[in-house]
């Protein structure tokens, strides 16, 4: 399977521009920005709610690097996701990814093993990552959609 290059992509690993003239939902976001200690932060609504937006807003106000990946149906394959998400959190820290990639695009005809994958990106985010990061998957629902 050949995965997509560093170019062409982008609009999936970085965070979009917010919408003109859409409501700023400050409650919401004091409410995301008091709990970001925790490991795990998920909003959840209906379509339309405003998710994607208060997350852009998020990002922005943010005092610490948040790295964005929209997802979408195709990103249910696990080689895919894997590239995707070592390209968003490139984004953020350049450094990060060469392992993540390699593993990704050895053996292609060969199932990826999900715990190397996860204990490759856990060290590489332990060795290239200096500072405290969020990653936000936007569009979570769609993984498998066809």
């Amino acid at each position: 399977m050949a995965l997509p290059g560093p170019v062409g992509f982008t609009d999936k690993v970085r965070v979009p521009a917010r919408p003109p003239a859409m409501v700023r939902r400050q409650r919401l976001l004091d409410r995301l920005h008091t709990q970001i200690d925790h490991r795990l932060l998920l909003v959840s609504a209906p379509g339309g709610y405003g998710k994607t937006t208060l997350l852009v807003d998020f990002a922005s106000d943010a005092g610490f690097p948040v790295a964005w990946y929209t997802l979408e149906g195709a990103d249910h394959d696990l080689r895919s996701f894997a590239h995707y998400l070592a390209l968003a959190i490139r984004e953020q820290f350049p450094r990060f990814g060469a392992q993540t990639l390699d593993l990704v695009t050895a053996n292609p005809d060969r199932p990826l093993d999900v715990r190397q994958l996860v204990s490759t990106v856990t060290h590489e985010i332990e060795q290239q990552v200096p500072s405290f990061f969020a990653l936000v998957h936007d569009d979570y629902h769609l993984v498998g959609a066809a």
